[in-house]
């Protein structure tokens, strides 16, 4: 059993899980899709990020902090969370972005910029280290008595894998109460912290020898070098929890053949994707993590590694105010009446 570390209540709990509609042509025979919705955590502040930001923002104010600081792109999901979630709780919000020094104000840049995020910007695929910028922000605004908190890029370190292992005790919990008895959970694999949650918590909670597999979906590095960072992150929270190592080898499963050409870029395909699957059940995807994720999932599960797989559950980590700066990625019509 987990003890957990303290935590705020800033998300919507716990997330729905139903099974998908009208996606039984896209599965093997017999195979059923659930969704586990943790785009529905909030509404500004949906996604999987504030699960982790529950506990990161409650460290925060028990240091006494009223800024917080964080790094991501222009598009970040967890930037624009970090910054409703700081003013939220009456704290002042400093971003590094890596992109365009005046990104357009659009998707998540534009809430970032509503809620007075104050900016640094760093050139695309520029060499800098991210947490020693931070630092230097930090400093700057210790010299003016403030008070900064750092929330790790995309939440990425022990509290956030704290935060999904959490979030799998939730969803196994929703599992048996419906009957459910999954056998495989599928999620987009970016910074690795929400995976190695997930692994950490399915090792933790299954109530079996062999938990769930939890199979993951890198949407930008290659399969060995998530693997790696999936690995430091299961130990140095297993590390922070006190807990004897629970996790194997074989019970890191990381997928790279759907990532396309990396982080944030998206072949015509992914869009289609995206788009049929909106209009045959509802459920919006991001051309970034979940559309490539799911894509993935279905494809394996007709003729991969889940192909043997009755139930699997998705989780559906959110990204949709992403969807607005990638609108010219889709080719969408419709008929006026």
């Amino acid at each position: 059993m987990l003890s957990y570390p303290p935590s705020l209540s800033l998300a919507h709990l716990p997330t729905p899980l139903h099974e998908a509609p009208n996606v039984a042509d896209l599965l093997g025979p017999g195979q059923r899709l659930w969704v586990k919705r943790d785009d529905e955590t909030g509404c500004t502040t949906s996604g999987n990020k504030l699960r982790k930001l529950e506990f990161y923002a409650a460290e925060a104010m028990a240091q006494g902090a009223d800024v917080l600081l964080t790094a991501g792109s222009a598009l970040s999901n967890h930037c624009r969370t970090t910054a409703i979630v700081a003013r939220q709780l009456g704290m002042e919000v400093a971003l590094l972005l890596e992109g365009p020094e005046r990104p357009e104000l659009d998707g998540n840049f534009l809430l970032m910029a509503l809620v007075g995020a104050s900016v640094r910007t760093v050139p695309e695929d520029s060499t800098y280290s991210a947490m020693d910028e931070l630092q230097d922000m930090a400093e700057k605004l210790r010299a003016e008595g403030r008070k900064p908190y750092i929330v790790p890029p995309a939440g990425t370190a022990e509290l956030g894998v704290v935060a999904y292992a959490k979030a799998v005790e939730e969803l196994l919990g929703q599992c048996e109460e419906s009957g459910l008895r999954p056998d495989a959970l599928t999620v987009t694999v970016g910074s690795c912290s929400t995976y190695a949650g997930m692994v950490l918590g399915a090792a933790v909670w299954s109530g079996s020898p062999e938990p769930p597999p939890v199979i993951g979906f890198s949407i930008s590095g290659e399969t060995s070098r998530a693997t790696a960072k999936t690995r430091r992150l299961i130990d140095e929270t297993a590390a922070y929890l006190g807990l004897v190592p629970c996790v194997a080898e074989g019970n890191i499963r990381i997928l790279d053949q759907y990532r396309g050409e990396g982080y944030g870029k998206a072949d015509p395909s992914v869009y289609a994707f995206i788009h049929d699957v909106a209009q045959r059940t509802g459920l919006i995807l991001d051309p970034v993590y979940t559309g490539k994720a799911l894509a993935g999932t279905l494809a394996e599960m007709r003729s991969g590694c889940l192909q043997d797989a009755r139930e699997v559950v998705f989780v559906h980590t959110g990204g949709v105010f992403g969807l607005y700066q990638k609108r010219d990625g889709f080719d969408l019509a419709w008929q006026a009446i």
